[in-house]
């Protein structure tokens, strides 16, 4: 239940902020104004200095201009490189809040990329052990980046490294699943696989992760057709229907 509830943190921080993301450059674009890109298919990175390059771009490019260049960046030898990174990265979760979870989030990727860079870990490893590894390590680090303490992160970690494969709890799956997905299932009447839903979901979308092609990739190729045109009414139609059951942007507190 515990990676269950971390993967999906981890898919919800993805979707959120590069729709927020995509939304704000799609705005400016009828304005006439193009932002830069700022995500890059960042779960397909096979190294943790690859995912930097790929997510929260303009994140990564402030703080290479403003902090990693004038520290020296890595023209003052190996040691002050090493030490100029981890500062990036230790400002980077002192950035996005005053708490410790935040701190020992930046920590951690700080460590890890030097590690990378010292020792061209990834460089040795076949692609698909070299992603595992990558996704794997995201996916622990923003547990530490969501709980609200320390303890509440190293009791999640804690509970995944026991590997207690007891089965889900339906309150926890009852919360993947959206209201119009009920209505569906009761209506086709197939409710007895209503609680199979969220697995294909999961699935489904990290195959659209992987697989798929990005915004910036689809906006490169597009041409305008009637089906896209339609899928467009329809996914408009739905958020309007919604507007009573907005949440806040996750990314807004940072």
């Amino acid at each position: 239940m515990l990676i269950i509830l971390a993967l999906c943190y981890t898919l919800q921080i993805y979707f959120d902020f590069s729709g927020y993301s995509d939304m704000a450059i799609g705005i400016a674009l009828m304005f006439n104004v193009k932002l830069p890109q700022n995500f890059n298919s960042p779960y397909k990175a096979k190294s943790i200095n690859s995912f930097w390059e790929r997510w929260h771009m303009s994140l990564t490019r402030f703080f290479t201009k403003y902090l990693y260049i004038p520290l020296g960046g890595n023209r003052c030898g190996e040691k002050r490189t090493y030490f100029n990174v981890f500062i990036v990265f230790f400002l980077s979760g002192l950035w996005h809040g005053a708490n410790y979870t935040f701190l020992v989030w930046g920590i951690m990727h700080g460590i890890f990329s030097i590690v990378e860079r010292r020792f061209k870990i990834t460089e040795k490893m076949y692609d698909v052990v070299s992603w595992i590894y990558t996704f794997g390590f995201i996916n622990i680090s923003w547990i530490f980046f969501r709980a609200n303490t320390l303890g509440d992160a190293l009791f999640v970690v804690k509970g995944i490294l026991k590997c207690d494969f007891r089965g889900i709890d339906n309150n926890v799956l009852s919360t993947l699943i959206l209201p119009e997905i009920e209505i569906l299932f009761d209506v086709l009447n197939i409710e007895q696989y209503l609680y199979i839903f969220p697995f294909v979901f999961l699935i489904v979308l990290i195959i659209i992760i992987l697989d798929g092609k990005n915004t910036n990739e689809k906006l490169m190729q597009f041409k305008p057709t009637g089906l896209k045109a339609l899928t467009t009414i329809i996914l408009l139609s739905w958020s309007v229907l919604s507007f009573g059951n907005t949440v806040s942007f996750l990314y807004e507190m940072f």
